[in-house]
């Protein structure tokens, strides 16, 4: 991240591959069943409140 008059500007670590380590991340992440989803898959027993 940098800093510039009146700007933000956000750039990736590595330009060439942004997300170099995804895939063994995604992996361990598996592996450790941490890849369940936050909410239910069907909506029709979920109800929103607004």
């Amino acid at each position: 991240m940098e800093t510039r008059t009146n700007e933000i500007v956000i750039k990736p670590v590595d330009q060439d591959t942004p997300r170099k380590n995804w895939s063994e991340a995604f992996k361990q992440m598996h592996e450790m069943g941490e890849d369940k989803l936050y909410f239910p898959d069907n909506n029709y027993d979920f109800e929103w409140e607004w």
